[in-house]
């Protein structure tokens, strides 16, 4: 859904499909990130399973932070293909991830699963990657080692143990 979005993006040739196309963009998105962890917790034991949660956290979020930061890169490196190559470059890296995708992880599922996750865990893990987000997206003005960053990136760190 994220890439088939991305390229409606990339393609619209009017502002409302552009809009739709970008809440279809981030529904996309929405989708990624829990099945993300699923599909990597299904890759650890149980006993590295803290560490990868950790990995995948930092990972996560530092890859929403940086998306507005490399879009932006890549429309100052490739100005003469205009705004469109900011939304199309998703479509060969996400195609790549699904094939590679296919091939090297497992489904992830567990017959025994009963209710929902617990809701603290849900508040505190969506929590904790907001921050890092948030820290690294006002890196310009609070800097990447400045006190509102440290801050953010030690709650996160907390939140995320929670």
């Amino acid at each position: 859904m994220f890439v088939f979005a991305s390229a409606l993006c990339g393609l619209a040739p009017v502002l409302w499909l552009l809009i739709a196309a970008r809440a279809l963009q981030a529904v996309g998105a929405a989708f990624i990130f829990p099945a993300s962890l699923a599909l990597a917790l299904a890759e650890f034991p149980m006993e590295r399973r803290s560490t990868a949660l950790a990995v995948w956290g930092i990972v996560g979020a530092s890859a929403a932070a940086a998306g507005p930061t490399l879009g932006s890169l890549i429309l100052q490196i490739s100005s003469h293909w205009g705004w469109r190559i900011a939304f199309m470059v998703n479509v060969p890296i996400g195609l790549t991830g699904y094939v590679f995708g296919r091939r090297l992880l497992k489904e992830s599922s567990d017959p025994n699963a009963t209710g929902i996750p617990d809701p603290a865990s849900i508040v505190s893990g969506v929590l904790s990657v907001g921050l890092i987000a948030l820290a690294f997206t006002e890196s310009n003005d609070w800097g990447f080692v400045g006190p509102k960053a440290l801050t953010a990136y030690a709650i996160s760190a907390v939140l995320l143990v929670v």
